[in-house]
């Protein structure tokens, strides 16, 4: 994790984006209300699965407290591009918390990511 002093400017979600459960008006709507947590996961890799019970659980549990908890999904494969399969997925997994479907990695090369499940926490 990268520690800095300086604050970070989060990106802007991009506009065109499909959502999955939820869509928010923009990330500074949400970051007024409080945190956000970014995960890149993609629904095909066993590490993205095993961490799907714990962004579940934050969602659910600081909700109350303003927390978002926000998933990007930024598929490795072909078949994961397809926003039906993507859609099929989700609801296979019981995901509740927004999901973002970022098909041609759009906000992955934003966030410069480099991998899967990656986390991002914004906020005070």
């Amino acid at each position: 994790m990268r520690v800095t002093d300086q604050d970070i400017i989060v990106p802007d979600l991009p506009e065109n984006a499909t959502w999955v459960n939820f869509e928010p008006e923009s990330i500074d709507d949400l970051l007024r209300v409080g945190p956000v947590l970014i995960e890149f996961w993609d629904f095909a890799r066993i590490n993205s699965l095993r961490t799907l019970p714990y962004m579940e659980e934050w969602a659910r549990r600081y909700a109350s407290s303003g927390a978002t908890v926000l998933g990007v999904h930024s598929s490795g494969f072909s078949f994961g591009k397809d926003e039906a399969t993507v859609r099929a997925a989700i609801k296979r997994l019981g995901i509740t918390h927004p999901i973002l479907l970022d098909p041609e990695f759009e906000l992955w090369q934003t966030f410069e990511n480099r991998g899967w499940p990656a986390r991002y926490l914004f906020g005070r």
